[in-house]
């Protein structure tokens, strides 16, 4: 496993200095074709504000995507929030009941104990 991930590494950075080797020669290729033309240029700048079109394009696009996928997330976040917000006060009251039903239970208690003593006192006189 470790020498397929090794040879895959391996094979994207021998990847990419080929793709790399081939622009430069085929930039160095059309400089060296390109520069006889009077206009050349023109014609290159032409294609460099073309290029920085796209490419903006491209940063707005992706900006649009990231921003939408960013606030699904918070949209998730706030939900989750909301509903532990509701937990919480669901436990708070749960746990109010419980305390008054301990003290009722106390008092009852309390209360059987004494008619039980009381019923006692009056069944020996």
């Amino acid at each position: 496993m470790c020498d397929h991930k090794m040879s895959l590494k391996t094979l994207r950075i021998h990847f990419l200095y080929c793709v790399t080797i081939l622009a430069l020669a085929v930039v160095i290729m059309a400089s060296a074709r390109w520069t006889e033309f009077g206009s050349f240029t023109q014609y290159l700048r032409n294609m460099a504000t073309v290029v920085s079109l796209l490419l903006a394009l491209l940063a707005i696009l992706y900006s649009h995507i990231v921003n939408n996928g960013l606030s699904k997330s918070l949209k998730n976040i706030r939900e989750a929030s909301s509903a532990m917000r509701k937990s919480k006060e669901a436990m708070k009251e749960f746990s109010k009941l419980t305390h008054k039903i301990s003290k009722d239970t106390e008092e009852y208690s309390e209360k059987f104990t004494n008619m039980a003593t009381d019923l006692e006192n009056y069944t020996k006189s």
